[in-house]
């Protein structure tokens, strides 16, 4: 097989790149959400009792809003790192 070739489809796609808006960020909200699985899920570290995400919301001057994601399930304060990183790092 070989690694270099990629199929045609491939080989003439293009990235398109969007612009970052021209705003400064005015507020950053996190929202941590918790929930229970129907049925137990057994990991290689530890079972899996809750399911934890955290969702970011970053508003910019011209009124736009960004959300993102990210899945904080091991250790139990991830969603803790998250919210401080969020809180203490990058927001304003």
């Amino acid at each position: 097989m070989d690694l270099k070739a990629a199929p045609p489809a491939l080989a003439t796609a293009r990235a398109v790149a969007t612009p970052l808006p021209d705003a400064a960020v005015t507020d950053v909200r996190c929202r941590v959400f918790r929930a229970r699985p129907d049925e137990a899920i057994a990991m290689s570290f530890a079972p899996l009792t809750h399911r934890v995400m955290v969702l970011i919301e970053v508003q910019l001057a011209d009124g736009s809003v960004g959300v993102g994601e990210s899945w904080a399930n091991y250790p139990s304060w991830a969603w803790r790192e998250r919210v401080a990183t969020i809180r203490d790092g990058i927001a304003p």
